[in-house]
């Protein structure tokens, strides 16, 4: 016997997500907690408000994570790796914490694919750009010691954590 359209096999089959779907899912979930794992590093070799800012991106892509985790469900199966270049930055950031490791954070996170995902969130989405601007703010503060604008201090403590981190 067929299912018709209404039966409760055709509704599980119709919501549940295809073989490549959940190969991507895992992959950004993989990804997240690789990133993740990056800024706790960084935040390791750092102090104050740098290590307040690094810890809060840590926290949003743990939130990214999250999203990947409950969309698999049962489908997470076992703990991935991250793609090459997420694992050799969480190599680099805890043996050196450089403001080179930053730089390529920002890169990494600028290439990030959550605007074309329909399966991200808008929010995700939007966390990725203003944690390109932070990671580039932090080089910038690092590389010439100066404190960040003041509008960027309000979008870290608005936008990016929904915590009370700021800058100076």
């Amino acid at each position: 016997m067929v299912p018709d359209e209404h039966s409760e096999v055709a509704l599980e089959r119709q919501s549940a997500p295809s073989p490549a779907k959940v190969r991507r899912w895992r992959r950004r979930l993989a990804d997240e907690r690789e990133e993740a794992r990056i800024y706790r590093n960084l935040a390791a070799r750092r102090s104050g408000e740098e290590q307040e800012i690094l810890s809060a991106l840590a926290d949003a892509e743990e939130r990214h994570a999250a999203h990947w985790e409950s969309l698999l469900g049962a489908d997470a199966g076992r703990r991935r790796r991250g793609n090459l270049r997420a694992r050799i930055l969480v190599w680099l950031a805890g043996h050196f914490g450089s403001v080179f490791v930053l730089a390529l954070v920002q890169r990494a996170e600028s290439q990030s694919p959550y605007s074309v995902d329909t399966d991200a969130t808008a929010t995700m989405a939007a966390d990725e750009q203003v944690h390109e601007e932070v990671v580039r703010a932090l080089v910038r503060k690092c590389c010439s010691g100066t404190k960040a604008p003041q509008s960027l201090r309000r979008r870290i403590t608005v936008e990016i954590t929904h915590t009370e981190v700021t800058w100076g």
